[in-house]
């Protein structure tokens, strides 16, 4: 939940209080005294830091793993391992690749592409085993990266790059545009799935679109998944609500 008008405290403090486990952080700042504070706080709500996003890579740094400049797909993957320290520094176990793959409309070359994705992944992935940190791979729609929108293409990337750190998550509103079925595709990345994060047809809380999430979550269950379920939502009618609508429609189908 993301909610600028309110201090981060606040935030952390409502959603401990609505039954939240855990977090996941999106911060620029990862000095030393910023790690300690944002560790505290969440700490002292009896939450974990799950996760840490990776998007600021492209969306503020403006660098990804399929620039056509090899000195700026050499700066993504440096910028990316900063945020793969800061994620142990600061208690999380995951770190995502998402948006830091590329723009849509992307005019590499689609093997190119492919090999410099591989290249970067690889060597995030060897850094990521130095700090003790799984990096997911997140397939995400073609309106928002160029690369990699099926769980499909995610496996085929996590075994070509063959590191133990580098594995796979979902997002039910990415596969709700992009897959055909919603369990198999599950099923399918069973062994590599490390993170879920859940959210409607509309990007809003679940039960707000039309996607079916008894079958995912039963599904999930099947297939042995005991990691986190991540709402990445709008924060429709505000983040206080949308939060609490989600919790509360997802645990019920536990």
């Amino acid at each position: 939940m993301d909610n600028p008008r309110l201090p981060f405290e606040n935030v952390i403090s409502q959603l401990s209080s609505l039954g939240y486990d855990g977090v996941e952080l999106v911060t620029e700042d990862i000095s030393s005294s910023k790690r300690q504070e944002l560790r505290r706080i969440v700490g002292s709500y009896n939450l974990e830091i799950v996760a840490i996003p990776s998007a600021l890579v492209r969306e503020r740094y403006g660098l990804t793993f399929t620039d056509p400049s090899v000195e700026k797909r050499n700066a993504a993957v440096a910028k990316f391992n900063e945020f793969t320290s800061f994620a142990r520094k600061i208690g999380a176990s995951i770190v995502t690749i998402g948006l830091v793959r590329g723009w849509p409309g992307s005019t590499m070359a689609p093997d190119k592409a492919w090999d410099s994705m591989v290249s970067c992944i690889n060597s995030c992935g060897k850094h990521a085993e130095e700090e003790g940190i799984t990096l997911a791979i997140e397939p995400e729609t073609r309106y928002e990266v160029g690369w990699i929108h099926t769980v499909a293409e995610a496996l085929q990337m996590a075994e070509e790059v063959s590191l133990e750190s580098v594995k796979l998550m979902i997002d039910t509103f990415h596969m709700n545009i992009e897959e055909e079925s919603m369990v198999e595709p599950i099923r399918k990345a069973a062994k590599q799935l490390v993170h879920v994060h859940v959210a409607d047809s509309n990007r809003c809380a679940p039960g707000m679109g039309h996607i079916e999430f008894a079958e995912i979550i039963q599904t999930l269950k099947s297939c042995g998944y005991h990691g986190y379920l991540g709402f990445e939502i709008s924060p429709n009618p505000d983040p206080l609500v949308a939060a609490e609508k989600s919790i509360q429609y997802v645990k019920r189908l536990l």
